[in-house]
């Protein structure tokens, strides 16, 4: 089953190469082979081996800048989604969810938002709001 894969010929689970890809694909600045050691208890060859297997299977060149463009794309759109829900929890007290009945959690919910995109927006629309000559 694993024949002709980078899982060929060892004995460590799937699911150890699976956290592995993992770990290392998620790690921002990499991740060694000795910290691939300490998390799965496995020797420093076994752990330089999975890590190299791995590396040598990740991709180089234009298709790599190219999976870079696109998960920092997604993680600016992840950023700017939370950001509104940090906003709803630090400035509006609302660290613990509770459960009211969906018309009125849905309401709250409706509300909070509309009430932090206003507070996001607070600079610019006080910015105006100088700029405007008062009418008497």
């Amino acid at each position: 089953m694993t024949a002709g894969t980078l899982f060929a010929g060892t004995k460590l689970p799937l699911t150890t190469w699976f956290l592995a890809i993992y770990l290392i694909s998620q790690a921002k600045t990499g991740l060694s082979a000795l910290a691939l050691k300490r998390q799965f208890g496995v020797s420093y060859p076994t752990a330089w081996l999975v890590h190299h297997k791995i590396m040598c299977a990740m991709p180089d060149g234009r298709r790599k800048t190219a999976i870079q463009k696109q998960e920092h794309r997604k993680a600016s759109v992840r950023a700017k989604v939370e950001h509104p829900f940090r906003v709803i929890k630090r400035q509006f007290g609302l660290t613990k969810v509770r459960f009211r009945g969906l018309a009125k959690n849905t309401a709250h919910v409706v509300t909070l938002l509309a009430l932090s995109n206003l507070w996001m927006a607070r600079r610019q629309l006080l910015a105006m709001a100088a700029v405007r000559p008062h009418r008497a």
